[in-house]
């Protein structure tokens, strides 16, 4: 993890830390010394069970709103959030 991303995951990781985020993936395992690789994204994982679509979408919302406050530009690709009937 370079230096950018260890900056942009500790923010995000300390806004979604209550709602039981944590990281995963390659990144995890590169932190612990498991592998040593280099990797474009950071996954944030989060217990399934302990959300609902909508307590997702407000935690993805909160993380973006503290990477924009410090300067970061949130771009959304995909989101599986409902649009109203």
């Amino acid at each position: 993890m370079d230096d950018a991303q260890r900056a942009a995951t500790g923010i995000a990781l300390s806004v979604l830390a209550d709602d039981g985020f944590i990281l995963a993936g390659g990144q995890a395992l590169a932190e612990h010394g498991v592998i040593a690789r280099m990797s474009e994204d950071v996954d944030l994982f989060a217990l399934y069970r302990r959300h609902t679509p909508e307590t997702f979408a407000a935690s993805v919302d909160k993380m973006r709103a503290a990477l924009e406050s410090v300067g970061y530009t949130v771009e959304v690709t995909a989101s599986t959030r409902r649009s109203p009937a």
